[in-house]
């Protein structure tokens, strides 16, 4: 992987700067890739996961206001690997950070986002999905999500539930699993599946077996 320029833009609060790499060549030869029952891949040693809903939107470190990226003012273009040391480099107040939104965040801005804007509203369920799974991935035992989180987990597994194909379905018996309704996500995983989601689909009925609510390993290549 070859990194690109970095971008600075301005926050849509408190118009501090922040930075955001980009990438030449995204070539992952020779490097292990990691994919995960929830259906997220990972490339070792790099923090690049996909999907992610979280380059789309994000939260300011400094003022805090939820803000979807694309149309944010570029104040600076960054030679590749360099980094502002000051906001007096890019014409700014501040420097800032652009932070991941939590689960309860990702229900608020739910709640804001426009019945009229699906793309808003598929990217925050998956972040708000992927979230929780962070969540768990932490040391001990997985904590109890919030209600909230969890009603608008099972609302999204029963939407996916019904789609028919076989990606959905799994993803419907994940968000399951995930949030602890074992009986739910074996009773989805009864139809069967194409021959490419096998792998997919036993790592989810295994793992919901054994009660096992984190994300667990698919297959690494």
């Amino acid at each position: 992987m070859i990194p690109g320029f970095t971008y600075c833009y301005l926050c849509k609060g408190c118009k501090g700067a922040y930075c955001e790499n980009s990438w030449l060549s995204m070539s992952s030869f020779g490097d292990c890739i990691t994919v995960f029952s929830d259906g997220e891949a990972r490339l070792e040693g790099v923090d690049v996961r996909y999907p992610r809903a979280s380059p789309d939107v994000g939260k300011c470190s400094h003022c805090g206001v939820i803000q979807w990226f694309g149309n944010h003012v570029r104040v600076a273009c960054l030679p590749p690997g360099e980094t502002p040391s000051s906001a007096a480099d890019v014409n700014a107040e501040r420097l800032v950070e652009m932070v991941g939104l939590t689960c309860e965040d990702g229900v608020a801005a739910l709640r804001k986002a426009s019945a009229r804007s699906g793309r808003r509203q598929r990217i925050l369920h998956r972040l708000i999905w992927q979230g929780l799974c962070d969540q768990m991935d932490l040391p001990g035992e997985p904590s109890v999500p919030a209600e909230p989180v969890v009603g608008v987990l099972r609302a999204q597994s029963d939407r996916l539930a019904v789609d028919g194909s076989d990606e959905h379905r799994l993803d419907a018996a994940e968000i399951m699993r995930n949030i602890g309704n074992f009986a739910r996500c074996l009773a989805l995983l009864k139809t069967e599946v194409a021959e490419g989601h096998r792998l997919r689909r036993d790592a989810i009925r295994d793992a919901a077996r054994r009660g096992e609510q984190r994300r667990v390993v698919v297959m690494r290549f």
